[in-house]
């Protein structure tokens, strides 16, 4: 009997309650690189200094996968999740920098605690980390904790081209004004995720999941067929979580050029 393919309603959330809620969204390991770049951030930044005339701005559809209850495999948004999350970093990057110089500090500490738990994630208590809401590919993920750790993104010798765009965005937005004042910044960052609206799907089955992903991949830099096809056959042979992450770049390398041979 064939698998049933279950879909849940599509709902509209903001970012806001996608991310300050207690769900964990993770990028399949196999999944593509970040690859947001200058023209997407400017878009994005003047969609949000469009708020005060529009009140809200629409990002598309985004499609997860449900593995437990409250956890989540990304099929299409990640590029959109981690922007908005960079910009909520950077904002609390300013705000950190009050605290160091002195300003409002005790209350600007209070402000960037609470913020680290709803948009980030919890510190470990051990290494005092941030463990992340959000969880990115195998070539992405650790570059990016270390921005949701330190609110920093260093520029390290042998730095990929990926994490460069991600030290590259987490920049841009560090340069743009969130406000003069611990509370304006905290304002900023509350009124501008719960103005970003996004349509949610979930899907509990593989093969659906991405004839939905190929049908409503909806904004940034499209997946060619070849990379919607590789993504699919990767999710069954890494199912087990039994694939070294060498395997897994041999196999990516070997696939890409097979596939580019036969589209």
């Amino acid at each position: 009997m064939a698998k049933q393919f279950m879909l849940m309603e599509p709902k509209n959330e903001n970012f806001n309650e996608l991310i300050g809620g207690s769900s964990k969204y993770l990028v399949p390991r196999f999944q593509r690189d970040y690859a947001w770049d200058i023209e997407q951030w400017e878009d994005l930044w003047n969609d949000i200094n469009a708020l005060d005339e529009e009140g809200f701005h629409y990002m598309g559809y985004i499609v997860l996968q449900q593995t437990e209850q409250y956890q989540f495999e990304v099929i299409d948004g990640q590029q959109r999740l981690v922007t908005l999350s960079l910009i909520v970093l950077a904002a609390m990057k300013a705000l950190s920098d009050m605290i160091e110089r002195g300003e409002d500090e005790a209350d600007n500490k209070e402000r960037l605690d609470e913020l680290t738990k709803k948009f980030v994630g919890n510190k470990n208590l051990v290494s005092l980390k941030v463990v992340s809401k959000l969880e990115l590919n195998r070539n992405n993920n650790r570059y990016f904790q270390q921005i949701c750790s330190t609110l920093a993104a260093p520029n390290h010798r042998g730095i990929t081209s990926t994490n460069k765009l991600l030290r590259k965005c987490f920049d841009f937005f560090r340069t743009k004004e969130f406000g003069a004042t611990g509370a304006e910044i905290a304002q900023f960052i509350m009124k501008f995720s719960s103005a970003m609206i996004f349509t949610k799907i979930i899907v509990q089955d593989d093969l659906n999941a991405y004839k939905v992903f190929e049908t409503l991949n909806a904004r940034g830099v499209q997946l060619s067929t070849p990379d919607l096809l590789k993504n699919y056959l990767f999710s069954i042979v890494t199912k087990n979580d039994d694939i070294e992450d060498e395997e897994l770049d041999d196999l990516d390398e070997m696939n890409s050029h097979r596939l580019s041979r036969h589209f």
